[in-house]
């Protein structure tokens, strides 16, 4: 996780004590929430706000085993990417994808907005974020985390553009997480939701 990332998203709910850090990197440590005191790890350079052990573990299984399925680099197709691509704005400040899965399904299309500047906010209820962060970790500025869709750790109104794909028909109350999607972009901002 990179630090400034970390400072500008998630200081304001939680204090960390960094264990192995690089200059602006976060590999491990404790991250205590300010609000209730619970304390989460952070392992891997990935926070984990969520118990190992959950509904989704299966789902985390899955797309660690098969990381690559779906992957139009993989596949030499352009499906998953026109896709995200026809169904986005062109450029948003802040993008948050992936809102329950975090294996990042559109990995080419994330990178190209990372590599673009663009800075992604992604995570899941599972273990998927560790294939996410496979993917993409080492391409600009991502914040990848282990989360409740439910509980974000973001103030309503943070971000420019929420884009979430195949995964409210996972979460056990579809129409709650779409609310709890909506509610973090502020008034005036881009929303793209596609189920699968």
């Amino acid at each position: 996780m990179k630090n400034h990332l970390f400072n500008e998203f998630l200081a304001q709910r939680f204090a960390l004590k960094a264990e192995a850090a690089g200059a602006d990197e976060v590999d491990g440590g404790i991250m205590t929430d300010r609000r209730s005191g619970a304390r989460y790890p952070s392992i891997g350079g990935i926070p984990r706000l969520v118990p190992a052990e959950h509904y989704a573990a299966n789902f985390g299984l899955q797309w660690n085993t098969f990381a690559a399925t779906q992957l139009d680099s993989v596949a030499g197709i352009n499906f998953t990417f026109n896709t995200f691509w026809n169904n986005t704005l062109e450029t948003a400040r802040f993008l948050w994808q992936d809102g329950a899965r975090g294996r990042a399904r559109v990995p080419d299309a994330s990178r190209e907005l990372l590599e673009a500047g663009a800075r992604v906010i992604s995570f899941d209820y599972s273990s998927a974020v560790e294939a996410n962060w496979r993917n993409n970790g080492a391409h600009g500025e991502l914040l990848l985390f282990q989360g409740d869709i439910y509980d974000m750790p973001f103030d309503d109104g943070t971000f420019d553009f929420v884009f979430c794909y195949g995964d409210l028909q996972h979460s056990p109350d579809p129409a709650r997480a779409f609310e709890a999607l909506f509610s973090k972009v502020h008034p005036g901002a881009g929303c793209r939701w596609i189920t699968t």
